[in-house]
This record gives structure tokens, sequence and C-alpha cells, in this order.
């Protein structure tokens, strides 16, 4: 009975025993877990860093885009303004060179009617000289014509002029409010990464926080219950070293009174054969 107890009470120890490995184990396991939560967290700071530095490198990129923008633009303008006043110059050369022609056609007129109105005079036959002086009030009336012309010309391009100016004050201010509705979408756009940015890293550290708190309280729990487990297996032990004790005690009491009763036996077997020969 003593040895069946004893068997189960050692049975017991190294269920515990196997019991207080494994509680080991997962606390080991834990630790490399933390270890890696920890890991991922420091990973998640670095990639943090290399987005911020993301974001600023698309703020100057975007910056460069809008400078590149402003210039093109800019040289859209010149070359617009360059066009306008090589128009202007050309319509006063135009005007001036039309002045000039219309005054030496009428100076070559003048001269041509007194030149042949005196030949008209030196001539005889009166006729021929009206029909003259008819082609010459035609050709006059033709050269009117032109000149009443070229001036509807010279009004249309300071009409073209006009609406060129009016479609570049236009393309200024369409230009001015691009910009600045490009100003406004840009930092919109950076505040929206800004926000992104911090959101997901927020989401990521409560994450990663969320898992090394279960982790430490895990850790925590595991270890109190290893403790726990300790402290029976001591108790336990302690009570088996008593019980141990006891029964060797015991068994050693049983002992002497065996050889205490070995002693009577042999003394009363004695007496017995003592007895038997007296008898006999």
């Amino acid at each position: 009975m003593c040895k069946t107890k004893l068997s189960d009470l050692s049975t017991e120890l190294i269920e515990e025993k196997k019991q207080n490995v494994e509680l080991k184990d997962s606390h080991g396991k834990l630790k490399f877990q933390l270890q890696k939560y920890k890991t991922i967290r420091n990973e998640l700071k670095e990639r943090v860093a290399r987005l911020k530095e993301d974001l600023k490198m698309q703020r100057d990129r975007s910056s460069e885009a809008k400078k590149k923008e402003s210039l093109a633009l800019e040289d859209k303008l010149g070359k617009f303004e360059r066009d306008k006043i090589a128009t202007e110059i050309q319509l006063n050369e135009y005007k001036t060179i039309s002045g000039e022609l219309i005054e030496k056609e009428k100076k070559k007129e003048s001269l041509a009617l007194e030149d042949k109105l005196g030949k008209i005079e030196s001539e005889e036959d009166s006729k021929s000289a009206t029909e003259r002086i008819n082609v010459l009030t035609n050709n006059l009336e033709k050269y009117k014509v032109k000149c009443s012309e070229l001036l509807i010309v010279c009004e249309e391009k300071k009409k073209e002029n006009s609406m060129l100016e009016e479609k570049l004050s236009k393309l200024k201010l369409y230009n001015n409010n691009a910009e600045s509705r490009v100003k406004q979408y840009m930092r919109i756009c950076d505040e929206f990464r800004i926000k992104t940015a911090l959101a997901e890293e927020q989401f990521e550290v409560n994450v990663v926080y969320e898992r090394e708190r279960t982790a430490a309280e895990r850790i925590k729990i595991l270890s109190d219950e290893l403790d726990k487990t300790n402290k029976d297996t001591a108790q336990k032990l302690i009570k088996l070293d008593n019980e141990n004790q006891d029964l060797k005690c015991a068994k050693r009491k049983a002992e002497e009174e065996l050889e205490v009763r070995k002693k009577r036996f042999k003394v009363f077997e004695i007496q017995v054969k003592k007895y038997l020969e007296e008898q006999s």
C-alpha cells in the first residue's frame, strides 16, 4: 500500500514537472513573440519616417512642376506679348506706308492731271480731252476706294489688337485662378496624405501595442501559474518527504516489533521444547 502511494505521488510529481516544462516553453515563446512585436514596432517607425521623407520629396516635386508650368505659361505670355508688339509695329508700318502711298498717288494724280490738262489745252480735239479727264477721274475714284479699303483694314487690325488684349487679360486672370486652385488642391492633398499616414501609423501602433499588452498579460498569467505550480510542487515535495519519513519510521517500528516478536517466539519455542522434554 505504501509503495502504491509512493508510485502515485511520484507519477503526480513527474506530471507536474512536465507541466512546469511546458509552462517554461510557453513563457519563452511569449517572450520571443514580444521581442518580435517590438521589432515590428521599430520597423513601423522606420516606415513612417520613410513615408514622411517621400511626402517631402513629393512636395518638392509638385513645387518644381508648378514652377515649370508657371515658366511655360510665362513663355506663352511673353510670346503673345512679342506677337502683339510685332503686330503693332507691322500695323504702324502699314499705316505709314499706306499714308505715303496715298500722298504719292495724290501727287502723281495731281501732276498727271496738270500735265494732261496742259496737253488737253494744247489739243484741238475737246472730245478726246474730255474722255481722258473721265479716265483720270475714274482712276482717282479707284484710288480713293483703295484708300478707304486700307483704312478699313487698319480698323480691323485695331479691333483684332483690342481683342487680343482682352484675351490676354482673361488668360492672366484664368492663370491666377488656376494657380490659386492648384495651391489649394495641393494643400488639401498634403493634409490628406499627412492625416492618412498618421492614421495608418496610429492604427499599426495600436495593433502592436494591443499585441504587446496581450502578450505581457499572458506572460504574467503564465508566470503566476508557474510560481503557483512551483509552490504547489514544493509543498507536495515537502508533504512527500514528510510522508516518506513517516513511512520509514513506521517501517522501522514494524521491523523492531518484528524482531521483538521473533525473540519472543524463540523464547516461547525454547520453553515449549523444555516443557516437552520434561513431559517425556
